[in-house]
């Protein structure tokens, strides 16, 4: 804003003169700005209410369906050992439960080491070169790698990358191992796969004598040792095993073209011998063949001239009966080609009389199976494709081919049959082979890749290098200094049946039971669990909508039935400046509080909702209100103010205008729960509806909203180009005024000027 200086000369308040000379278009400016805000205000109390609004539309939406009343509780005779929770589908009862194991991690506390700290090298402690240590768990083997500069909090990271909880307690000098689950089959074994990675358990304190599943992974290598003794017979093995798988994908491989031959043996026999019976029958091969080949040949005729004729039509008389038939091929544009004459000779009886049979009649009269037949000579055309040697090898035997072919039975000869058996007795001898070293291939798996005599030594070499670790370890566990606590499901007992988890929580027949404590063994007595239904946790249930319900109609109504605020509007900031901030907040808070009086919009929402809840709906041929469950208003002179529509219980203790009636909605839920739920499914049901139809979108509301919140926005952003426009006229009709003083000022600075030269002249 530039600086004025004003009245220099004139001597008078030009900005006071400016001020009122614009004084139209400021108070212009300032209505608009008190309308914009008290449109602002309205908009804050209108979201206020939508948010009740919809906040109780949110409830009542769940408790339209029986879902929200499925409530079940439960009771546990000692509740030191499980705690339960019923759900829905649980039913109504008493239950034995029975708690005998409870689930823990596995858990390893290390031997007491001495002067070790997390930076310390594992050559430190006497580990020179290079080991591995194998970690099991879940099924899985995760290899880690150490060496003499591994320090102790790297072999601790190494282990937590492979899945445990690891740590070292440098004050007690002790490594902490432990399963990051609980459960049987989340426990864990460390062990040793070579002598130097053995050495390393050994140092740092890592071998539990007491550990079931690391003293069986080194038993079963060091079992190893009575068969394999020395790493020649573990490389023989070894062959023997790589030899059989190879003798077995050769046998399999031989056994699959076999198949093939027998296959095509037998649909070269079924041909010949369908040729045979054709022929006996005074037919041509080779005419009978080409319909055989042919995709409609059993629909097709052949005319006199030679041409097959797929198709034929009937002739009727007059009364409707066939006297003939009509044979024609038809091409892809409906364009019919007669047998005969180009209107088709009519023939009579059921064929052609003067032309060849179709494949099926000659296959019926000759005996021949033709689909069998059909399918026979497909399997031979297609085996003996590009003339296949095995397929001249086949027509050679044509003359004796049962012979050729044998039968499943043979074992020894020459038949394609017996030479079948021959491989499969090397698959059997293979697999014989293989299973007889299956223990050598639980660790020597990667055997079947071996492809050289140094791949099958350097294998040899290195399991018999796990056996000799394994007993070294089963050694060092004797005198070990870990202790080893075994991962465990928890087991219960629920009606004499057993359950198992790897945790100690359950989930059965809708019960959630959390076991905390053992009751003893499956024999001994246990502990019961009584399901009945929740009655109070009903009655809390209704008890909470009322209060929302009546949370929300007062503050509706109080804003509804609020006092007026005639004459109170919004105050600038030369007004507010005259008062003090509390007379501004009172001020203010008058007008915010009667915004919404006697609303149309407000009313109908009241409307809604007041006569949704006074309904009455029947339920089994009788009806029901709230007033039937004890549940009612006060009343226009029993009310608090603002309070007319919200609604009490009657007996509930925490009301006290109510509190000493009869409490008929407990007593309701405990003799007929399912006609009060019916009741307030359909009472909420009528409500939620009231509600949704208030809330639909339209051109001046958006969804789930209940007043005209686009229309109110777009008012707003009008009130904001108006108020900009009369500050854009405000501002210049002040510059306007404030040059013609500028001038007015100039004009006077000249004369003085002039008259003090004057005056000059004059000797004055």
């Amino acid at each position: 804003m530039p600086i004025r200086l004003s009245g220099l000369n004139s001597g008078l308040d030009t900005e006071a003169l400016v001020s009122a000379l614009v004084t139209s278009y400021s108070e212009k400016k300032k209505k608009y700005e008190k309308s914009q805000q008290k449109l602002s205000w309205t908009q804050d109390a209108w979201k206020s209410v939508n948010t009740s609004v919809h906040d109780l539309y949110s409830k009542v939406s769940s408790l339209r369906f029986s879902s929200a009343y499925s409530m079940k509780k439960t009771n546990v005779s000692d509740a030191t050992k499980a705690s339960v929770k019923a759900g829905a589908s649980t039913p109504n009862g008493t239950q034995v439960l029975k708690v005998t194991d409870l689930a823990q991690a596995g858990y390893m506390t290390g031997g007491q080491l001495s002067g070790v700290k997390g930076g310390t090298k594992l050559s430190e402690l006497g580990v020179k070169a290079s080991g591995k240590i194998n970690i099991v768990q879940n099924g899985k083997t995760k290899e880690i790698e150490v060496d003499g500069d591994t320090t102790v909090n790297t072999f601790i990271n190494k282990l937590k990358d492979a899945g445990l909880n690891a740590s070292f307690d440098e004050k007690n000098q002790r490594i902490f191992l432990s399963a990051k689950e609980s459960g049987k089959d989340n426990d864990f074994s460390i062990t040793a796969a070579d002598s130097n990675g053995l050495s390393a358990l050994s140092k740092l304190g890592l071998i539990a004598g007491d550990d079931t599943a690391t003293k069986t992974a080194y038993t079963e290598l060091n079992a190893l040792k009575s068969n394999y003794g020395s790493v020649d017979s573990i490389k023989e093995a070894l062959t023997s095993v790589r030899n059989a798988y190879q003798s077995k994908a050769e046998a399999q491989s031989q056994i699959s073209a076999l198949d093939s031959q027998i296959s095509a043996a037998n649909a070269y026999k079924t041909v010949l011998d369908g040729e045979s019976a054709i022929s006996s029958k005074g037919y041509d091969n080779n005419t009978f063949n080409t319909y055989v080949d042919m995709a409609d040949a059993d629909n097709a005729y052949v005319g006199g001239d030679g041409v097959v004729y797929k198709n034929r039509e009937e002739v009727k008389d007059e009364n409707g009966e066939v006297t003939g038939y009509k044979y024609f091929n038809e091409d892809n544009d409906g364009n019919k080609t007669y047998y005969g004459d180009d209107e088709g000779t009519i023939v009579t009886g059921d064929g052609l009389p003067t032309v060849s049979k179709t494949a099926k009649d000659m296959a019926d009269t000759a005996g021949v199976d033709l689909e069998a037949y059909r399918s026979a000579r497909k399997v031979w055309n297609d085996y003996a494709v590009d003339t296949n040697p095995k397929a001249a090898e086949i027509r050679g035997h044509a003359a004796d081919l049962d012979a050729y072919i044998g039968s499943e039975d043979d074992t020894t000869g020459t038949s394609l049959y017996a030479q079948r058996a021959a491989q499969q007795n090397i698959i059997t001898e293979s697999d014989a082979t293989i299973s007889g070293h299956s223990d050598l291939l639980k660790y020597s798996n990667s055997i079947t890749s071996a492809t050289s005599d140094d791949d099958i030594a350097n294998y040899a070499a290195s399991l018999m290098s796990k056996i000799e670790t394994a007993q070294a370890g089963l050694d060092a566990a004797a005198g070990a200094s870990a202790q080893k606590v075994n991962g465990q499901d928890a087991m219960i007992y629920l009606n004499d049946v057993k359950y198992t988890s790897n945790s100690n929580s359950f989930t059965v027949n809708g019960l959630s039971i959390t076991a905390l404590a053992r009751t003893g063994t499956k024999n001994d007595d246990g502990i019961t669990i009584t399901t009945s239904n929740d009655v109070q946790g009903l009655y809390d249930k209704v008890k909470d909508f009322l209060s929302q319900y009546n949370e929300g109609i007062n503050d509706i109504y109080a804003q509804y039935n609020a006092s007026s605020a005639r004459g109170y509007e919004p105050l600038s900031d030369e007004e507010k400046e005259a008062m003090s901030d509390k007379q501004v907040e009172k001020w203010e808070e008058k007008i915010k509080s009667s915004l919404l009086r006697r609303d149309t919009t407000l009313g109908g929402i009241i409307n809604t909702m007041t006569s949704a809840m006074s309904a009455s709906y029947e339920i089994n041929g009788q009806k029901y209100s709230l007033a039937s469950f004890g549940i009612k208003t006060l009343g226009y002179f029993g009310s608090s103010k603002n309070e007319n529509y919200a609604y009490h219980i009657d007996g509930d203790e925490d009301d006290t205008a109510v509190s000493g009636n009869s409490d008929k909605l407990m007593a309701a839920l405990t003799s007929d729960p399912d006609s009060v739920i019916d009741f307030m499914k359909k009472l909420t049901d009528g409500l939620y509806k009231g509600l949704d139809k208030k809330m639909k979108a339209t051109t001046m509301r958006s969804a789930y909203t209940i007043y005209n919140d686009k229309e109110m926005a777009s008012e707003y952003s009008d009130y904001t180009s108006l108020i900009k426009k009369w500050d854009d006229r405000l501002k210049s009709m002040e510059d306007s005024y404030f040059k013609k003083f500028a001038k007015m000022e100039s004009a006077l600075s000249t004369l003085q000027q002039s008259t003090s030269s004057l005056a000059g002249m004059l000797g004055r």
